[in-house]
């Protein structure tokens, strides 16, 4: 499993993928990008940008 460390686009995600994942990928990566921002828990860093924040050094964490 590949991990994405500090910030990330969804471009980064798709390049992560299995090649033949999903039939609309950037739009299906997009879609679960903006939920996770808007659930809390991914940080919205600017417009197609991400990062998790990491609650005990206060650093910008990816976790898979």
């Amino acid at each position: 499993m590949t991990s994405l460390r500090g910030p990330f686009t969804g471009r980064d995600v798709l390049l992560a993928l299995p090649a033949g994942s999903y039939q609309a990928p950037a739009k299906s990566v997009s879609n679960a990008l903006s939920a996770m921002a808007k659930s809390g828990r991914l940080l919205r860093i600017s417009r197609g940008m991400y990062a998790v924040a990491s609650p005990s050094s206060g650093s910008f964490a990816v976790t898979s």
